[in-house]
């Protein structure tokens, strides 16, 4: 594969997991364009850049298309649309390159074949339309809980370069604007996603559950009679190989339906959580407790505090969080070391000295009272 204008991080994960990456520029980024080799040599080209720079003459604006130094003048990008056609996948994130120059943003892009002209937008309320059984397989690139909001591009539909080129809508906002597409061009595929919170995720993903059901190779086609023609024994195990193919593509299908299930309850579950005031509360004093081990206790203490005041008073909470032990043994400790577990101790304040190990359990026991908080909010 190919990656324009990404990462080296992203290259050298790529590399360590086995892919076979190259990595290069398309020139906006930079004001050099450097491919690596043939452009028609890579299944795979994902570009993600991350602006584009001024105009290298000094003058006002951004950096045109005749501007680029091109370091590989033997390596022709434009040979790009050909090479989609015979069946290559182009991923791109379209995003707000630059503030105050859509121009700049539409040149940036304008050379992806069936690339539509981006138009600025700003939405925070998205829609994913991967519903259908061939978008299907998007699915897990394709959730608005990934995309970076608001989304500040949009990709007006039947504005592209291409005539022959097939737009299915990805993301759109509330307008019914596309904010996202899957083009079809040939036997190849332009897949354009709006700016996501880690769009390095989504590569990774892509490339490890979505390009290897949509990239075909050609086999050629078999002349020989001999090839043709199949034996019994041949006949039978090709059918066996098909009924455990079916089984691997339902397993598969059954897997990423419930990944995608998993990625949704782990974002209900943040909205949830972080929207509770208790939560925020005593996820505080947790965290001030492992940053402060010197006082530890005080803000362990206070974690039963606020759930005690949450409740209306202590005997309510126990009777709601089952954890007498655990709410027990950090009251015992916390008030066996400090003088007034209201406040934090004064530095010169003597303190009774624990244990590591008994430290530890009390740091235990408050996660156990944190999560038994937790599920009463599910």
């Amino acid at each position: 594969m190919l990656l324009l204008d990404c990462s080296k991080e992203l290259e050298s994960s790529l590399v360590r997991q086995g892919f076979d990456v190259d990595a290069g520029e398309a020139g906006f980024s930079t004001g050099i364009r450097r491919l690596p080799k043939q452009i028609y040599e890579y299944n795979i080209i994902i570009y993600n850049p991350t602006t584009v720079i001024a105009r290298p003459d000094g003058r006002p604006g951004y950096i045109e298309r005749f501007q680029i130094q091109n370091a590989t003048p033997e390596f022709d990008l434009n040979m790009l649309g050909s090479h989609v056609r015979r069946g290559a996948i182009v991923l791109a994130f379209i995003k707000q390159l630059v503030a105050d120059n859509q121009e700049a943003i539409r040149r940036a892009y304008s050379w992806i074949p069936g690339m539509p002209v981006p138009d600025p937008t700003s939405d925070t309320k998205i829609i994913s339309n991967v519903t259908n059984d061939y978008l299907g397989i998007l699915s897990p690139i394709v959730s608005d809980y990934f995309v970076k909001k608001p989304v500040e591009q949009k990709l007006p539909l039947h504005t592209s370069n291409v005539v022959d080129a097939r737009e299915n809508i990805l993301y759109q906002n509330l307008n019914n604007d596309p904010l996202g597409l899957f083009i079809g061009l040939g036997y190849g595929e332009i897949i354009l996603l709006p700016d996501c919170e880690s769009n390095e995720e989504v590569i990774n993903d892509f490339l490890k559950r979505v390009a290897p059901k949509i990239l075909t190779t050609s086999t050629g086609t078999k002349t020989s009679l001999v090839d043709i023609f199949k034996s019994p024994e041949e006949a039978k195990i090709e059918n066996k190989i098909v009924t455990r193919k079916e089984k691997v593509v339902k397993l598969e299908s059954e897997t990423e339906d419930l990944l995608e299930k998993a990625n949704l309850a782990k974002a209900g579950k943040i909205k949830r959580l972080t929207g509770d005031a208790t939560v925020k509360l005593v996820i505080k004093y947790y965290n001030l407790a492992t940053e402060q081990p010197d006082t530890a206790l005080f803000y362990l203490y206070k974690i039963v505090d606020a759930l005690k005041k949450k409740y209306g008073s202590e005997k309510t909470a126990l009777d709601i969080l089952n954890v007498s032990k655990e709410w027990k043994y950090i009251s015992t400790v916390a008030n066996a070391s400090y003088g007034d577990v209201r406040h934090a101790p004064m530095p010169e304040e003597p303190l009774k000295e624990w244990s590591d190990k008994e430290i530890e359990e009390c740091f235990e026991d408050a996660r156990k009272i944190i999560y038994s908080y937790f599920k009463t909010l599910f």
